[in-house]
């Protein structure tokens, strides 16, 4: 995720005091509230913004921890309005795997350097207007970055992971500190060329190597194991959504020789929950 340097808003008003800063502040459980004010026809829309610190291309888009219900058009655009094609257009929110409402989408490949991004949010769930001059909406984090495609062995794996406290009382019975459950995601890389892990071989001049860098800190990123269709290889907006985990690395990219000039890795990601 690039550096933001600020925020517009259209069609809507803030109540949070900072405006739009929980949108962009690597905690999709804070929430920025807004209210609406763009009208009741279907036609209507709010439109939020945000401005890069420096020109950046957009491959991954997505918003998280919303109060907005599911199957509202969500549209992705780039700095100025501009469209990133993909299934940028028309996305819906979707009920996510943890019970929050949110949506993910991609732009095109090798798409131009964009001076920002928006979302656009139409008075459409699915077909029917849903909301008034008085509606309030809370957004909890907007993601619009650049991407890097790495090809994965079959066998990647998913897991839920809840840290609630669970004790026995004396009878026998269970005392429960409940704690928001997330996913953590394990993958192992397909062969990799040297020029892919230290040669710059990877998008936007990208490898191995400067990714680790990149993911250090505990650095948010969002990892999307499945996002096409097996039959038609074209984008599948379900499988984007119910696979892709904003998080951050729990164990860096690995580097590990085949043979010769190739290698494998391995990534763990952890979620960061929306709630």
């Amino acid at each position: 995720m690039p550096d933001i340097t600020g925020s517009d808003i259209a069609g809507g008003t803030w109540l949070t005091v900072d405006g739009a800063s929980a949108l962009y502040d690597s905690r999709p459980a804070r929430r920025a509230r807004l209210q609406w004010n763009a009208g009741t026809a279907i036609s209507a829309v709010a439109r939020v913004g945000i401005n890069f610190a420096s020109n950046t291309p957009l491959r991954v888009l997505g918003l998280l921890g919303t109060t907005l219900p599911a199957g509202v058009r969500i549209d992705f655009r780039g700095g100025g309005g501009y469209g990133l094609g993909g299934n940028c257009d028309n996305a819906r929110t979707i009920i996510m795997p943890d019970g929050t409402t949110g949506v993910w989408a991609l732009a095109r490949d090798n798409g131009a350097l964009e001076t920002g991004a928006e979302i656009v949010i139409h008075n459409d769930c699915n077909g029917l207007p849903w909301a008034t001059n008085s509606t309030i909406i809370d957004l909890g984090e907007l993601w619009a970055g650049p991407a890097v495609e790495i090809g994965i062995r079959d066998g990647w794996e998913v897991q839920t992971v809840d840290p609630s406290e669970i004790s026995r009382t004396r009878g026998g019975q269970t005392s429960v500190a409940r704690r928001s459950a997330y996913r953590t995601l394990g993958v192992s890389f397909a062969g990799l060329s040297a020029a892919a892990v230290r040669g710059e071989a990877l998008a936007n001049g990208v490898d191995l190597d400067r990714l680790s860098t990149a993911l250090r800190g505990a650095a948010r990123c969002v990892v999307i194991p499945h996002y096409r269709d097996l039959a038609t290889r074209q984008i599948d907006p379900e499988a984007v959504n119910r696979s892709a985990i904003y998080g951050y690395a729990s164990q860096l990219p690995s580097i590990a020789n085949i043979t010769r000039g190739y290698f494998t890795g391995q990534l763990v990601v952890e979620e960061v929950p929306a709630r």
